[in-house]
């Protein structure tokens, strides 16, 4: 398309940051930049033959973010852009406003004009309803100066003569709330959608939230049957109320006996894997419980002494006691499920427990704990464990809920209530593919928290069938009236991002678009 300057919009953390250059590195530069943005260690499409030079300013470490240093010690020239040049940056204001602050000081501006010329910019926010919307109420003045990081990405954007603005979410709730006519003298128009909204249909082997909890409507039952991959957690709030505050104390003696079943699922989930041929492959099981730092610090001891526990059973006092919970646990959720999913023509072989047994001592040997959060030195670097694979119970909050890939995802215990349709969406990682492991998959939770999955999959349903009824009209965002569907008790976004939002009494029956 022509673009000399590419900067994708990667989250506002180091680690989905990294991750996303990694992706990028393989798909798009060819080179693995893990050591530095000069490697020219060959990835992806970099190992074919007809490959073409693309440039990276940006490194697929945690600390690999843009620096003005890092691009005069490339030697990168504005004046002689020989090859499309990637950043892949955090949303974050330093950041956005240093990387700004150097494309004015390098960048060639025509003498009489306000905007670089000659070097069109494509930005891509991924994540597009997360830290890029503007939360300032325009509503009652259009010059009121937006939120820090939508003004410094609006800056930049507005810097260029030449521009696209590309967004990607899974959540795209946010962006259609704003204001589609705010447009700040100072940094030009708001992030409005207003040339197109395009739904991407999801294939078949991709698992989604009606997969894994249902939906609760009888309107597109029959389109998405609901995999049998669920269990009720009904004995966590002795342990860890659902509100509590940050200095709680987590009894271990009232450690949930869910938990401890989700940790053996884990374990049986491994050594299924191996025996059909996963040994390489990346293992992770998820638990997020809560916000607070704090809290996650010790719910990660008390994991590590209930899988140190099950390991020493396992490895040296192999007793009747634990073969047979082990076993139960298999007929009764991996066997079922197994038998479920080839009866609605999913491949997965099903296997007795006799055939999975033998691997357990590897897969629970294998197995550690991780703490992903402010305070904690883990780290979650698949790459590093691509000979063996990593096998891994990772505890966190903020830094799961958005974006960041667990790989090989299999076991999520869930506790972190929040009412708001993207936010939970988003912490939902166990969406997504599971390639020969959908029948060894479990998430963990509570019944509430089902239900409410069920409702935002209603919502979200009706949505993505606007947005195909938009499209087959040729009608823009700015054209057609979306609406989202509120569930009593739940809120669609955050209150401040459905500022520009009205509510209305509508009726959607009988609206559903038929497929031409």
């Amino acid at each position: 398309a022509g673009y000399k300057l590419i900067i994708v919009l990667a989250g506002t953390f180091n680690n989905l940051r990294a991750q996303t250059q990694y992706r990028i590195d393989e798909a798009l530069v060819g080179r693995d930049t893990t050591s530095g943005p000069t490697s020219t260690k060959a990835i992806g499409v970099g190992l074919e033959a007809e490959s073409k030079p693309i440039i990276s300013l940006t490194s697929a470490t945690e600390t690999g973010d843009f620096k003005a240093a890092t691009a005069a010690a490339v030697g990168f020239d504005f004046g002689a852009i020989n090859a499309p040049t990637v950043f892949v940056i955090k949303k974050n204001v330093t950041v956005l406003k240093n990387l700004h602050e150097w494309i004015l000081a390098h960048a060639p501006i025509p003498e009489g004009h306000e905007r670089v010329a000659g070097i069109p910019l494509l930005l891509i926010d991924d994540e597009a309803d997360s830290a890029s919307i503007n939360t300032a109420n325009t509503a009652k003045d259009a010059e009121v100066d937006p939120t820090k990081t939508n003004m410094w990405i609006r800056r930049i954007l507005n810097t260029f003569d030449q521009t696209g603005f590309v967004g990607y979410t899974a959540t795209p709730f946010a962006n259609i709330f704003v204001d589609e006519q705010a447009d700040n003298p100072d940094v030009g128009e708001d992030l409005f959608p207003r040339s197109f909204i395009f739904s991407l249909e999801a294939p078949d082997n991709w698992v989604g939230p009606e997969q894994v909890f249902g939906i609760s409507t009888d309107e597109y039952a029959d389109d998405s049957p609901q995999w049998p991959v669920t269990s009720e957690v009904l004995d966590n709030e002795d342990w860890l109320p659902p509100k509590h505050k940050k200095d709680l104390v987590v009894q271990p003696d009232l450690f949930p006996t869910s938990l401890d079943e989700a940790i053996r699922a884990f374990v049986l989930s491994c050594a299924a894997r191996r025996t059909r041929g996963q040994l390489k492959d990346h293992k992770s099981m998820l638990v997020h419980v809560t916000a607070f730092v704090n809290t996650q610090n010790q719910v990660r001891e008390q994991v590590g002494d209930h899988l140190w526990n099950l390991k020493n059973a396992i490895l040296y006092n192999y007793d009747s006691q634990i073969r047979r919970q082990l076993n139960e646990i298999w007929d009764r959720d991996f066997l079922s499920a197994s038998r479920s999913l080839q009866a609605h023509g999913e491949p997965p072989p099903v296997q007795e427990y006799s055939e999975i047994k033998d691997e357990l001592v590897n897969a629970v040997s294998a197995i550690t704990v991780k703490t992903i959060n402010g305070s904690s030195a883990d780290c979650l670097d698949y790459s590093a464990h691509t000979g063996n694979g990593l096998s891994t119970i990772v505890i966190g909050g903020a830094k799961l809920s958005r974006g960041l890939t667990l790989e090989g995802l299999s076991v999520s215990y869930y506790l972190r209530a929040t009412r708001m349709y993207d936010t939970l969406m988003q912490m939902g990682r166990w969406f997504g593919y599971r390639p020969g492991y959908l029948d060894l998959c479990r998430v963990y939770t509570t019944p509430e928290i089902m239900q409410w999955y069920r409702n935002i999959s209603v919502a979200t349903r009706e949505l993505l069938d606007d947005f195909n009824q938009m499209q087959l009209e040729g009608a823009t965002p700015a054209d057609f009236g979306l609406r989202v569907r509120n569930s009593p008790g739940m809120l669609v976004t955050a209150q401040a991002k459905m500022r520009n939002g009205v509510k209305r009494q509508v009726s959607f029956s009988q609206t559903r678009p038929e497929p031409t």
